[in-house]
């Protein structure tokens, strides 16, 4: 195999070799014919890596052989194996010739090789990401791929596909792995890559971001002699580079690299020394930063040692805290369910703007790579800083006009320019804020509240009113001027002011609905109408027993519908009570009482549908993964029976990384099939609620929902799917409201922290397949030259 020769003592990071049975012994192909080829490393003068390097061939060598012929076809000759040269920078390969070629293609090492070349003499071939071998003073078996393109006189010149990267380890105890991550913006570093071999080119096909390697031989570290391993990587910029060092005894450091790292083909990069370090226990410390707050914003600086693979952390109101503990829970408990899980160090910041002027707690813990708490709970608190009342600064109340669903009000406002805030309550929800809750938090209002604020005077106007409903409008205005700390923030604002204001009786017309329930099914309920003085008909379901202000509700949530044909309602919960209520409209569109009946959905029932079958069957998976914008992983999705048509076993949808992650035994999604489609959504994951305890506290389950195009997401959300020639394509997705299908844990509905893995476009196709690319490529430098050193520091 290719190694350097060294003169001083280096430690060099290796893959680890499997066997490849395309090109065994003996070859692709038969007979005796054989042939010799000269195959150089980069020469001496070229490839020195610092003073005193040099890269030669060593006994058990094996290379890959192509054969070109005048019409650019590729032949695959086999293995060819070393005969001569060992030890030295020029080598002899032997292998089968059944006929002579104008042009060859080779690659090192046989161990790394994948797959043959394509129509442009294209290669497969792999960087392992488990199981990788650091050795001490040279690299191991086919550590570092070359390919090369040559002719039978004038030889083989091999070109290295990779670049190096020297990690100085320094520090104590004794190292016996190491593992490199990049970040998601960096190139990939393992998994399989196309070769060009006229470029020594590399592009990444199916591919990891992480090197996982053990020791052959531990390294016994210095605090003043610093010990140099090396990393092959693609060349590339690492914005994000991760070092991580474990010990004999389990210690674990990690460091972020604090400046990019630029890996060049053939060159060595080294950066600073990464010092190792050996502590008790994971720890994390808290800072409440004080000069980068406001009402809006809390700033705080979370840090935690190299021996924590993330933290929890969590903001909240000393009175909640307080009310919190009284039920009975821990801060561990707290911190496990509403605090957010976080990978680094750094500064973060947290909305506050409704508890100014309270006291807020800060709360961190360390936790290992399973999530759970591993350490310390640290607290610190603050009060939140308040906008002060400015005296410049007024409104007035000027006229309004109230209906019996909305008002329009006026006020005159100084300054004549400005940013005008509001908040809106019914009385009864008024009267039982406590006081720090009926202040006006923020400068922003409500987004349901339409205002005109221009030349001093403000307009709004409020609708979708309950009738017969006393309301409190709570209202300020505040200048315009950034405080120094948050551009979207004020420094000061006019004295708090109240408005209260009761909506008319509405006066319902004599258009009258009555409704009879038709037909109860597992999912779906259908109701007729029998309708007088009516125009039109809204109806609308609850789960809720008591529903106030009835017409009200369904006039503002219910669905027009076709009263002469009956309704059905579907996608329904088996075994459910349901309260149906509707509402008629006269020609004026003023609508009269509601009339309601009462429905429970029954069990589970299979029944024979003609179009539930077509679903069953293996498909090839095919989407792009939201997070990275890359073809998502290549494999099967199986749908099988489950109750006889109405649910279908969806197993394979979840990203294999995650369910690997969490030890996922079986993510198989319970479907449903009604209206001639499958609905995935709300569905629990088999077995995953003990897996998930440790980490969650409680046995939460997976769903699958679709993902809105502001991050967020909703439990239980169906998925529809339409099959159509063979294939499924999920139909929801197509709305421009959703742009994939998401993965995630936890009940909380509405934070991005809880985001997982999402796909975008998704389809499944039966009989489907693909073929790996081919890559165009560009030229890079010639040789291994050790580079200029990397101020990285390590953080």
């Amino acid at each position: 195999m290719k190694k350097f020769r060294f003169l001083a003592a280096i430690a060099v990071l290796a893959m680890f070799m499997t066997s490849c049975e395309m090109f065994g012994e003996g070859g692709l192909l038969g007979g005796e014919k054989k042939a010799r080829f000269t195959a150089y490393t980069e020469t001496p003068d070229r490839t020195t890596m610092g003073e005193n390097y040099t890269v030669v061939w060593s006994e058990g060598d094996q290379i890959v052989m192509f054969g070109t012929d005048a019409g650019a076809q590729f032949a695959a000759l086999g293995a060819y194996a070393l005969v001569e040269g060992a030890g030295t920078t020029t080598g002899v390969f032997e292998g089968n010739l059944p006929q002579e070629y104008p042009l060859y293609t080779a690659f090192y090492p046989l161990s790394r090789f994948e797959q043959g070349a394509d129509y442009e003499g294209n290669m497969l071939v792999s960087l392992p990401y488990n199981d990788a071998i650091f050795a001490e003073r040279n690299f191991v078996d086919g550590a570092n791929p070359m390919a090369a393109i040559g002719t039978k006189d004038g030889g083989l010149q091999f070109r290295n596909l990779c670049g190096i990267l020297e990690i100085q380890l320094k520090g104590s105890g004794t190292v016996n792995s190491i593992k490199v991550e990049v970040g998601a913006e960096d190139p990939y570093i393992s998994g399989y890559f196309v070769v060009e071999p006229s470029t020594a080119s590399l592009y990444a096909y199916n591919v990891a971001k992480f090197i996982n390697a053990t020791l052959a031989t531990p390294i016994e570290l210095s605090a003043t002699t610093a010990r140099s391993v090396y990393a092959i990587l693609p060349p590339g910029e690492y914005k994000d580079l991760r070092i991580t060092t474990i010990d004999n005894s389990g210690n674990i450091t990690t460091r972020k690299a604090t400046t990019t790292i630029n890996v060049v083909r053939s060159k060595i990069t080294p950066v600073s020394e990464f010092e190792h370090q050996t502590v008790e226990a994971p720890s994390v410390s808290l800072t409440y930063l004080e000069e980068r707050s406001n009402f809006a914003r809390a700033v705080y600086k979370l840090s935690f040692n190299a021996y924590a693979a993330g933290a929890y952390r969590y903001a909240i109101s000393k009175s909640y805290y307080e009310e919190l503990i009284g039920e009975g829970k821990t801060d561990a408990q707290l911190l496990m369910e509403g605090g957010t899980l976080t990978a680094e160090s750094g500064d973060y910041s947290v909305s506050v703007h409704s508890a100014m002027g309270r006291e807020v707690y800060l709360m961190a813990a360390p936790c290992d790579e399973q999530g759970n708490i591993s350490g310390e709970i640290v607290k610190c608190s603050f009060v939140v800083k308040g906008i002060p009342v400015n005296n410049d600064y007024s409104i007035t109340y000027k006229d309004s006009e109230v209906t019996n669903s909305s008002i329009n009000i006026n006020f005159d406002a100084v300054p004549a320019e400005g940013k005008f805030a509001a908040s809106l309550y019914t009385a009864a929800d008024y009267n039982v804020l406590a006081e720090n809750y009926k202040e006006l938090y923020s400068v922003y209002g409500f987004s349901n509240i339409d205002l005109d604020y221009a030349g001093g005077v403000v307009n709004l106007v409020q609708t979708n009113l309950m009738p017969n409903t006393e309301y409190v409008l709570v209202y300020r205005v505040a200048n315009g001027v950034s405080d120094g700390v948050f551009d979207y923030t004020y420094t000061g604002y006019s004295a708090r002011q109240e408005y209260t204001f009761k909506t008319a009786e509405y006066n319902k017309s004599n258009a009258a609905v009555q409704m009879r329930v038709a037909e109860v099914k597992d999912w779906s309920v259908t109701v007729n109408f029998t309708t007088s003085n009516a125009e039109k008909v809204k109806v609308w379901y609850t789960t809720a027993a008591d529903v106030q202000d009835l017409e009200y509700s369904v006039d503002l949530y219910g669905t027009e519908v076709d009263y002469n044909a009956g309704h059905t309602f579907t996608g329904l919960v088996e075994n459910t009570t349901y309260y149906i209520y509707a509402v008629a409209y006269d020609a004026n569109g003023v609508y009269g009482d509601a009339a309601g009946v009462t429905a429970t959905t029954t069990d589970l029932t299979p029944e024979q549908n003609s179009e539930y079958d077509k679903f069953i069957g293996t498909y090839t998976f095919s989407a792009i993964d939201f997070s990275t914008g890359e073809a998502a992983e290549a494999r099967t999705v199986t749908i099988s029976k489950g109750v006889d048509g109405k649910t279908l076993l969806v197993k394979g949808l979840l990203m294999p990384r995650f369910a690997e992650q969490y030890g996922v035994a079986d993510d198989t999604l319970v479907a449903r099939f009604y209206d001639n489609m499958i609905h995935i959504g709300g569905s629990a994951i088999a077995d995953m609620g003990q897996t998930l305890t440790s980490m969650f506290g409680t046995g939460y389950s997976i769903y699958a929902s679709a993902n809105s195009s502001s991050g967020y997401y909703w439990p239980g959300n169906t998925v529809s799917s339409a099959y159509n020639n063979g294939a499924m394509t999920f139909v929801n997705l197509k709305d421009p409201q959703f742009t994939g299908l998401v993965f995630y844990i936890g009940q909380s509905i509405a934070s991005a922290s809880n985001f997982i893995d999402s796909y975008i476009n998704m389809s499944l196709t039966k009989q489907g397949g693909s073929n790996p690319p081919s890559g165009a490529g560009s030229n890079a430098t010639e040789s291994f030259t050790r580079g200029d050193e990397i101020a990285a520091g390590w953080r």
